[in-house]
């Protein structure tokens, strides 16, 4: 299985199972817990697989630690519900400190990332 979006579909199908045995099944602990958790991360992953061609050309043209940077703000943002107001200025500023360091590198050194 090579292609990325078949192994999404496996994903996000494993967790509907989980998601629902956690709410059928699950004991009421797990369900107050557990469940609003599981639940965030399958929608997650099933919103994600909706948009896969668009994050995919997104994620082509952002290479990179800005990628990166936006992947696992969006996945913390996802998992960690109170911490997503907290997430969207950090990660805006990283960008900017990265935006800002690549500047001043290009200036001292004449390189851009495209001459390695």
């Amino acid at each position: 299985m090579d292609d990325p979006k078949k192994r999404l579909v496996v994903i996000t199908i494993v967790l509907f199972i989980i998601t629902t045995g956690v709410w059928l099944f699950g004991s009421r602990d797990w369900q107050i817990e557990v469940l609003p958790v599981t639940f965030r991360v399958t929608l997650f992953f099933a919103i994600l697989l909706l948009a896969f061609d668009d994050v995919k050309s997104l994620l082509q043209r952002l290479k990179g630690p800005v990628g990166i940077l936006i992947g696992c703000g969006l996945l913390l943002a996802v998992l960690y519900k109170p911490s997503a107001k907290a997430i969207l200025p950090v990660l805006i500023g990283s960008i900017a400190v990265i935006g800002v360091l690549g500047f001043i590198r290009r200036q001292f050194t004449g390189n851009s990332p495209s001459n390695r």
